[in-house]
């Protein structure tokens, strides 16, 4: 049985610069080519896009803690981000964030009208640390959503 291995603290992957914490978030669960093809045929009514209008609707009814988390997932280079980059702009252990992701989908809902209409798409599975704490997911906008974000926050 090989016992070899690399174990990370939450506190330390989460100090890790972006850069650093992409590049073992892709180790660990694949690059991300290789995630999107996976999920390219992946397609639910209930995944809202948000025209730029829609997105401005949107983020006026939100909390500051919420506009800072969608603007930190404006800023990501695609369409998917990291749950732990939220966390650590925020200043919060991940799972802090119920709250956010609660009250983006009850938003997403309200402005959508579709009551089981969804913001955040969750990729595969969460990612735990040794101790089963959970520390990151990958999570996806759909591509209208992405750049009407990225128009409203200007980026």
């Amino acid at each position: 049985m090989n016992n070899s291995g690399i174990f990370l603290s939450t506190k330390t992957l989460n100090s890790a610069s972006p850069a650093i914490r992409s590049k073992i978030l892709e180790l660990l669960m694949g690059s991300e080519t290789a995630m999107q093809s996976a999920d390219d045929d992946f397609h639910d009514d209930h995944f809202i896009e948000f025209s730029p209008g829609q997105v401005k609707t949107f983020i006026n009814g939100c909390s500051e803690k919420t506009r800072n988390a969608l603007e930190i997932m404006a800023k990501s280079p695609s369409r998917r981000f990291q749950l732990a980059d939220i966390a650590v702009a925020l200043d919060v252990e991940p799972s802090e964030l119920r709250g956010v992701w609660g009250g983006l989908t009850r938003r997403t809902q309200t402005v959508s009208g579709d009551s089981e209409g969804y913001l955040v798409y969750w990729v595969g599975e969460g990612i735990h640390d040794e101790n089963g704490e959970y520390i990151d997911h990958v999570g996806e906008l759909t591509e209208m959503t992405y750049q009407s974000l990225r128009k409203a926050f200007r980026l």
